[in-house]
């Protein structure tokens, strides 16, 4: 056992001040939100949610207290973060939001904050990276001023994060392994997130497969991995992978963290390329020779796609999604570059 491995084990909880947010993890974690958000004063607040997320909060210690508190309870149905933002902006207005759900419910009341230079406090019940970067889109059609917005408030608790199936869990997971790799590739990585990334791939997929360990203690690493490693790639940016699979989900109309899942392999074979000896610490995270088929194979055996064609991505949507992706700006963060025509080779790779 390492010295952080028992770090590990002996400090399942913590209160962790980063700058101007305060991050609260573990089984205990939900007792700090008062204190939170009256220091943040964020004492009223919308509450934005889905029917799931809202059961499982009330389940928490303390969860119906904050849901009663709220000023008013927005529900979050299906659709994409810019449209469910312009959708549900009038209902939350100008208050701080309390945001309980996975990436894209808290992404969306990242989105309306920032058209009101308002606060958010999110609650994950997934292993999204969400809560800890300012990545997010805008209301659709809006055109005023908005500003980018970072949870000032980020609650983990390992047994909401890590509730979902087995499927759901392993592409959340496969997610949340996405955004440590590329924290540990990117062109502006420097040593603090390369750390947490680096130990981020390793309490993520070895929590997959160590079948040693019981549900408590898997449900606690993957938390605390995808807490670090949303740190991590918060701290860095995103190059290649990110681009591709955000437009992919965009223009794909297919789902988020299945997507991460199934670009993974491939885009780890084209950084190996470009930078061998970061692949090689990824190995060795990851207790494999071959970390990209193992992926592959970890998605599969869990039921999840790992092919576009499976993900359901149709024929004639990719041309647009190289177009779009050949756009964006983040790709200048990739080592050594990236073009359409590395794109064009990933995309028709994982068909």
């Amino acid at each position: 056992m390492t010295l952080l491995d028992a770090l590990d084990q002996s400090r399942e909880d913590f209160v962790w001040k980063d700058g101007e947010r305060l991050i609260a993890f573990g089984s205990s974690a939900l007792a700090s939100l008062p204190g939170f958000l009256r220091a943040a004063k964020m004492e009223q607040y919308a509450l934005l949610v889905t029917d799931r997320s809202l059961d499982q909060f009330a389940s928490q210690v303390g969860g119906n207290d904050a849901i009663a508190a709220a000023e008013v309870k927005v529900m979050v149905g299906p659709g994409g973060v810019a449209e469910l933002a312009r959708d549900l902006r009038e209902q939350v207005g100008d208050r701080a939001i309390l945001a309980v759900g996975g990436g894209r419910v808290i992404d969306t009341a990242k989105a309306i904050a920032g058209t009101y230079d308002q606060k958010v406090a999110a609650i994950q019940t997934t292993l999204s990276g969400a809560p800890m970067t300012g990545v997010h889109r805008l209301p659709a059609g809006f055109a005023g001023e908005a500003k980018t917005v970072r949870p000032a408030i980020v609650i983990g608790i390992p047994d909401l994060m890590a509730s979902q199936d087995e499927s759901l869990r392993t592409g959340s997971a496969m997610n949340a392994l996405s955004h440590a790799v590329e924290s540990l590739f990117v062109e502006t990585g420097s040593a603090v997130p390369r750390l947490a990334g680096a130990r981020a791939v390793k309490l993520l997929f070895r929590s997959l497969l160590d079948d040693t360990i019981d549900e408590s203690q898997r449900r606690l690493r993957l938390s605390l991995g995808a807490i670090e490693a949303g740190y991590a790639v918060g701290a860095t940016g995103y190059a290649l992978h990110h681009v591709i699979c955000q437009t992919i989900v965009r223009l794909g109309d297919v789902p988020h963290a299945p997507t991460y899942g199934v670009m993974l392999p491939f885009t780890l074979e084209f950084y190996k390329l470009r930078d061998e000896l970061t692949w090689q610490l990824i190995s060795e995270e990851m207790s494999t020779q071959d970390p990209s088929m193992l992926i592959a194979r970890t998605c599969a055996a869990a039921g999840n796609p790992t092919t576009l064609t499976e993900l359901g991505v149709a024929p004639e949507r990719i041309e647009p999604i190289i177009a779009a992706a050949s756009e964006r700006p983040e790709l200048r963060l990739t080592p050594g570059g990236a073009n359409a025509n590395d794109i064009r080779s990933l995309i028709e790779s994982a068909l």
